[in-house]
């Protein structure tokens, strides 16, 4: 049984060392200065509206959208395939526009919105300016993709990192309570001779309390 418990330590020992190792190489890949305009994801599009962008989206990422300081655009997703699998959301609805105001501030530019998707697939993002906008230029609009692989890493390192050490804890107990097994060889007993004895039974008078031998017996 000493086997079996090695191997659940040894199990558990891997386990543990790989789910660290993965929380740091995705902590890694999350660590950025807030100063840094990649704070709200990798640029991906920078161009003037009205514009129709086809890319492949993934559900994995979060596409934040920006448009030219004081312009107003209105932001479609469509595909031929997915038909409801991303979708724009701006951030009025959150109550969130001023979120990369300080941290990831990118002059020039203001953010409006995310496109979030649901399907992996190949979708085009149709940028039109607003009626009425009064504007000498065609804005200008920027698509960001944030990668949240790397929290999904962090989360999978650090619940793979808990099992590891419950097994690596069990392992140890087994290591204690678990004995290899002796065999034991049943002891020989030789009978050398035996002798028969007779009881002979004492019988009492209840009334008078004295023994009375068996051939005295009146019964």
């Amino acid at each position: 049984m000493r086997k079996i418990a090695k191997i659940i330590f040894s199990l558990g020992a891997l386990l543990t060392i790989a789910s660290i190792v993965g929380i740091v190489i995705s902590g890694t890949s999350l660590n950025m200065e807030p100063e840094s305009e990649d704070w709200s994801g990798e640029l991906i599009l920078k161009d003037q509206a009205p514009m129709t962008f086809g890319h492949q989206l993934e559900w994995s990422s979060i596409y934040n959208v920006f448009v030219e300081d004081g312009k107003e655009v209105n932001v479609e997703v469509e595909s031929l395939t997915n038909v409801d699998g991303a979708y724009f959301e701006s951030c009025e609805i959150y109550n969130d526009c001023d979120y990369y105001d300080k941290d990831g501030y990118i002059e020039g530019f203001q953010y409006i919105g995310e496109i979030f998707v649901d399907d992996s697939g190949y979708y085009d993002i149709r940028f039109t300016v607003v009626d009425g906008d009064d504007q000498d230029t065609d804005p200008y609009v920027m698509i960001r993709e944030e990668k949240i692989g790397g929290i999904f890493g962090i989360i999978g390192g650090f619940v793979g990192c808990c099992v590891g050490i419950m097994v690596l804890s069990i392992g140890i107990i087994l290591s204690f309570i678990k004995k290899d097994k002796t065999e034991l060889r049943p002891k020989q007993i030789i009978i050398v001779g035996r002798e028969e004895s007779k009881v002979v039974p004492e019988l009492i008078n209840a009334d008078e309390g004295t023994k009375l031998e068996w051939w005295e017996d009146g019964s």
